[in-house]
């Protein structure tokens, strides 16, 4: 059978789309409008996507990819703000992980990706669980974990999560404080000045283009009714946090997103009550709350310390990882080096 690997053009998105809603590792984060989002808000952005098509020109699998561009010809990878699984290798559904078809497709998939960066580290989707193909290509790869919510019995968990230390004062909480489930309109416009504090508080430096990229996506997803935002409230109505949530229709999955509060000290945390409003709210419209990896320790303690089941996946970089995360780091601090002295 004759293989080709290529970039994916704007007339095939339609092609993409459909391998996106067939394939487990797809989400709405990977659809064609909401993946354009990034390159229509940020001129820095740039995004190819890989196909892998088969003889009969049907597309079995691709992967997209955010980065800048140094000197204008090397292509750097760059976090964006959005979900951890953005640029994981993606198989169409009926192709049988460890077969031959599908090792096929992510050999390929890892070969031209280490071709077209020096460096690139990718979380593959929980669903990507057999990674030979990238390791027998010289990638590397470490185990990490996704933190899941099960929401097949919703009273059962959240009777469970109630036990635990996290959650032991949400009823006295929820008595004191508002919770609800609102409307994308007014609550963008508090969601965001929040959101901006609450990264500065936590040390995480948003891009200049990140609030055209967030209301960007958000009237995506809200064009699918695929977005929700849970609030808590002082009864006086001032905002104390929000979080929100996307859902997956096809695969009945929602995805943890941004969280945005407010610190409150000598008082309740709240942020424990306001997860168990979301899990309880979701049930309703999803099986599983996928909230990703931990990645730093803290964070991980931090999400098994909500019952969330851990769900393995793998993390995998290009070849000689090291040797090129050195240089980056020798690059970056020369730039800031420079940037002192002329001053």
């Amino acid at each position: 059978m004759s293989i080709s690997i290529r970039y994916i053009s704007s007339e095939e998105s339609g092609a993409w789309d459909q391998l996106i809603n067939s394939s487990p590792q797809g989400s709405i984060f990977l659809l064609n409008d909401c993946l354009s989002v990034y390159v229509e808000n940020d001129p820095e952005l740039h995004l190819f996507r890989l196909g892998y098509f088969d003889d009969h020109n049907n597309l079995l699998g691709g992967q997209a990819l955010i980065h800048k561009k140094k000197a204008g010809i090397v292509r750097v990878q760059t976090l964006v703000h959005t979900w951890s699984y953005l640029d994981t290798p993606i198989v169409a559904g009926h192709i049988i992980q460890g077969s031959q078809e599908y090792y096929d497709i992510v050999y390929a998939l890892a070969h031209k990706v280490r071709k077209s960066f020096l460096y690139y580290k990718v979380f593959c989707h929980p669903s990507i669980q057999d990674v030979r193909p990238l390791l027998q290509n010289q990638w590397s790869a470490e185990p990490e974990y996704a933190h899941i919510w099960d929401l097949q019995n919703p009273e059962d968990l959240l009777t469970e999560l109630k036990k635990k230390k996290r959650f032991r004062q949400s009823n006295a909480i929820f008595q004191s404080l508002q919770f609800s489930s609102e409307k994308k309109g007014e609550i963008i416009e508090e969601f965001i000045p929040l959101y901006k504090k609450t990264a500065e508080q936590i040390g995480c430096k948003l891009s200049k283009s990140w609030e055209r990229i967030f209301r960007a996506l958000v009237d995506r997803m809200s064009d699918r009714n695929a977005i929700r935002f849970f609030t808590c409230r002082r009864t006086s109505g001032e905002l104390l946090g929000v979080t929100t949530y996307v859902l997956n229709q096809i695969q009945n999955t929602a995805y943890g997103w941004q969280l945005a509060h407010i610190p409150l000290h000598g008082e309740k945390d709240f942020v424990s009550a306001l997860y168990l409003y979301a899990i309880k709210t979701l049930s309703t419209e999803a099986s599983s709350i996928d909230i990703a990896e931990g990645i730093r320790p803290t964070l991980y303690y931090f999400k098994d310390s909500l019952g969330t089941r851990s769900t393995p996946l793998f993390s995998v970089e290009t070849p000689n990882a090291n040797l090129w995360k050195n240089l980056i780091t020798l690059a970056r601090r020369a730039k800031q080096n420079v940037g002192y002295h002329s001053h």
